[in-house]
């Protein structure tokens, strides 16, 4: 029988969840960290609401998001476009 710890450590790593597919992450997740660079609001709060934690959400400190490995890469991709494409996006 499962002793009161290893159940406990069972439960801890079934709520991991991935920011891209929502689906339980089973084995080691990938970490995405990104730096805090706008004190927006509204970016932090959409921040919070994918999944991504931070300790104090300050300007410069760190945010971080768990993904698995096929999400995650996906993810740097999605990222580098929005990147190289930055200047062609509209402003508001």
């Amino acid at each position: 029988m499962p002793t009161r710890g290893a159940i406990q450590k069972t439960r801890k790593k079934s709520k991991l969840r991935c920011v891209s597919c929502k689906k339980p992450i089973q084995g080691k997740p990938s970490v995405m960290r990104l730096q805090i660079t706008h004190k927006n609001p509204r970016m932090i709060e959409c921040a919070k609401k994918v999944g991504f934690t931070s300790p104090n959400w300050n300007l410069e400190e760190e945010m971080q998001g768990t993904f698995h490995r096929p999400c995650f890469n996906q993810a740097i991709l999605i990222w580098e476009i929005a990147f190289h494409t930055r200047a062609l996006s509209p402003r508001r």
